[in-house]
């Protein structure tokens, strides 16, 4: 019997507050959803898998492609189907169409939030496949999404073979809705593990950084969404004191709060911040800091809390989204309530006067990640999934 082939359709136009992008380390803009997705393809091709991987129109489609391409993964954009956003007949159509001509055994359909659409599961049925398999992204509350997509995807449910939540919060959400246990398989997204990075002397020697700050790095957009202003307060509020000054080492982009997040840091860490854009390397950042701090608003599924993880920081992050799922609560880091500066700094505190405290939650956290969040074990978790749906 020949290996089944899975067909990815990601859509990648949420509304903003839900277009949950992360910088990726070429500057590329591009969201958690497209990065697992892209590292499903890219593992499932390395296993023998016919794996066609489609999105739907993207901000900046030509930049999309080409960061795919700096993966070796080839990826197409469509433009007029697959948009959770429109009930329109000419989207399922061109969704039929599509997945008809892609003569995929498998259809897994992503989607950045926590509801099935009702009618792209439909399209995918009527174009004749019985196998698809949606994953959810983020876990919106059915008081955000409204009770109507809440009745949708008890009924999408049904006809699809698998139900992928990322994280228990999600399934949870899922599950509410009336989701099937024995249809619904929690994977965590998985995140490459680091090559040759620099090391903490090379990355702080190339920032222009003290040895002996206590550095606190955070990779985000400087976005409303993503409370930097808070992390700035935060750190600022720590007195040097007996411990190693506090530095603040942020990797952003030129996004709505630019201006704000640069002014703030240099009125209140005058001489101790250091704010990157987005051609900056990730790596420096990560290699430079003693902790990593994520002061969200409002997230999804942050995998640059893995990626911190991999690098053996703890982190601190905010009780939002699928945090709680990626931080452990006393062992990898701290989750503290958004919006809070104070509760913010006491983490950052805590860490940095206890060197013993930071050092165990740097290998719990790395430990945790190299066992639960390697893209291989996402792709192992994935092709069970496949392989069931398709009879195998």
């Amino acid at each position: 019997m020949p290996q089944p082939t899975a067909t990815i359709f990601c859509p990648v136009t949420a509304p903003p507050e839900r277009n949950l992008l992360v910088l990726s380390a070429d500057g590329t803009a591009v969201g958690g959803v497209t990065r697992a997705t892209l590292s499903l393809t890219a593992e499932l091709r390395s296993r023998g898998w016919s794996v066609e991987t489609v999105y739907s129109a993207s901000i900046d489609a030509a930049r999309l492609t080409a960061w795919a391409g700096s993966r070796g993964v080839e990826v197409k954009v469509s433009d007029n189907w697959l948009n959770p956003l429109s009930g329109r007949v000419r989207n399922a159509l061109g969704l039929v169409r599509h997945v008809r001509a892609s003569q995929a055994t498998i259809v897994n359909l992503h989607y950045g939030g926590s509801h099935v659409p009702l009618k792209d599961v439909l399209a995918v049925r009527l174009a004749g496949r019985k196998r698809c398999v949606v994953t959810l992204h983020a876990p919106n509350p059915w008081a955000e999404t409204g009770q109507a997509r809440k009745m949708m995807t008890a009924l999408a449910s049904r006809l699809c073979a698998g139900v992928v939540p990322v994280c228990g919060a999600v399934a949870e959400i899922v599950g509410d809705a009336g989701v099937a246990t024995d249809k619904t398989f929690v994977i965590p997204g998985g995140v490459a593990a680091p090559g040759a990075v620099p090391s903490r002397e090379e990355a702080r020697t190339a920032l222009g950084i003290s040895a002996d700050a206590f550095v606190v790095g955070s990779v985000a957009r400087l976005s409303p969404e993503k409370g930097i202003p808070y992390l700035v307060d935060a750190v600022a509020d720590l007195l040097p004191g007996e411990t190693p000054p506090p530095f603040l080492l942020i990797k952003g982009d030129r996004s709505s709060e630019w201006e704000t997040v640069t002014e703030l840091a240099r009125k209140r860490l005058p001489g101790r911040s250091l704010i990157l854009e987005a051609d900056a390397d990730n790596e420096l950042v990560f290699a430079a800091s003693d902790i990593f701090v994520l002061p969200s608003l409002l997230e999804g599924y942050p995998l640059v809390l893995m990626e911190a993880a991999f690098r053996g920081l703890p982190c601190v992050a905010t009780h939002v989204g699928s945090v709680d799922d990626l931080v452990v609560e006393g062992e990898t880091g701290f989750v503290v309530h958004p919006g809070s500066a104070a509760e913010l700094s006491s983490a950052i505190e805590r860490l940095r006067s206890d060197e013993r405290l930071r050092a165990a939650m740097s290998e719990n956290a790395l430990k945790r990640a190299t066992s639960e969040f390697t893209e291989s074990l996402m792709a192992d978790r994935y092709e069970r999934v496949f392989l069931a749906a398709a009879g195998r």
